[in-house]
């Protein structure tokens, strides 16, 4: 967390969170988007990492 002014705070992941398609139950529209994109692959876990900031009222 760091403090930008006094009324708002920037917090941020200190490290991708791996977000895997068949925790979500998305691995049948992965195989169909990957059909129909004529793609050989996609891979089924994507990194994600997040910045948000908090004002203060």
């Amino acid at each position: 967390m760091t403090d930008l002014n006094g009324e708002r705070v920037l917090v941020e992941t200190t490290q991708p969170v791996l977000l895997h398609v068949d925790d979500f139950g998305l691995t049948d529209g992965l195989a169909t988007l990957q059909d129909l994109a004529g793609l050989p692959s996609i891979t089924p876990v994507v990194p994600v990492t997040a910045s948000l900031v908090f004002e203060r009222e």
